[in-house]
């Protein structure tokens, strides 16, 4: 599944690497990738092929610069979007037909809007990225350039 994002499986377990991925209970697979693992999944290209034939939830968190930012996808074309930044002055930006839980999610964080992307993926797919959920199934993850790097240290 993972190469679909241009991705390797190295075995091995945890979440101490730069780039993971994870089974949560309710089905739905994440990847999740730190800014010093160099990968961007938000290129159009990945996320349009890792949707077609279903759905995908592409979300950034940038806590450094109060960005936040949730989207679906299915079949291959984006069908909604939701945008926090505040280093750019842009507030809220939304796209789409959104999910019913964004008007209360709406409300309940007027006062810190960069949640609501956060709390809406938490919603949607049972998934937030500064919380433990416990019972997930982990993986490092690698990029062909992070692989090639980790055999020549390595030999």
């Amino acid at each position: 599944m993972w190469t679909a994002m241009g991705l390797q499986g190295t075995g091995r377990r945890g979440t101490d690497g730069p780039l993971y991925a994870m089974t949560l209970p309710n089905g739905w697979h994440v990847v999740v990738a730190h800014t010093s693992s160099n990968y961007s999944p938000s290129a159009l290209d990945v996320i349009q092929r890792v949707s077609r034939g279903g759905e995908a939830i592409y979300g950034a968190v940038v806590e450094s610069t109060d960005y936040s930012e949730l989207a679906a996808w299915r079949d291959g074309t984006r069908v909604w979007s939701v945008v926090h930044d505040a280093l750019n002055n842009l507030g809220l930006k939304t796209e789409g037909e959104l999910p019913a839980d964004f008007a209360g999610l709406t409300q309940k964080y007027s006062d810190e809007p960069s949640e609501i992307a956060v709390e809406l993926g938490r919603e949607l797919i049972g998934y937030r990225y500064d919380v433990d959920e416990g019972s997930q199934t982990e993986e490092l993850l690698v990029t062909p350039a992070m692989r090639m790097r980790m055999n020549e240290l390595e030999g």
